[in-house]
């Protein structure tokens, strides 16, 4: 009984990922997302290039937990509507 649990929720967890088109990084790219470099941040709040180009920011990294929340705070909002902030830095 416990075999298959396991293999459905692995089941479960590859779908998931495959859906949510989850990409592992490699330690030296995760390494990479921490670093902050407070000059480079400042540059590009100054000259903000998405008030000139509405498509800037076309792609997003966030951790598969942080989406997982976020997917179950959606549906447990039923039909009232979600809002929220995601904060961090500009690659």
């Amino acid at each position: 009984q416990l075999v298959g649990s396991m293999a459905s929720s692995s089941t479960a967890q590859q779908r998931w990922e495959l859906e949510n088109r989850i990409q592992e990084l490699d330690s030296a790219d995760a390494d990479a997302i921490f670093h902050y470099d407070q000059q480079q941040q400042a540059a590009i709040h100054t000259q903000k290039p998405w008030t000139k180009d509405p498509h800037y920011f076309q792609h997003v990294r966030i951790s598969a937990l942080a989406l997982l929340k976020m997917a179950m705070h959606c549906r447990t909002g039923g039909n009232i509507e979600v809002m929220g902030m995601m904060q961090g830095k500009i690659m």
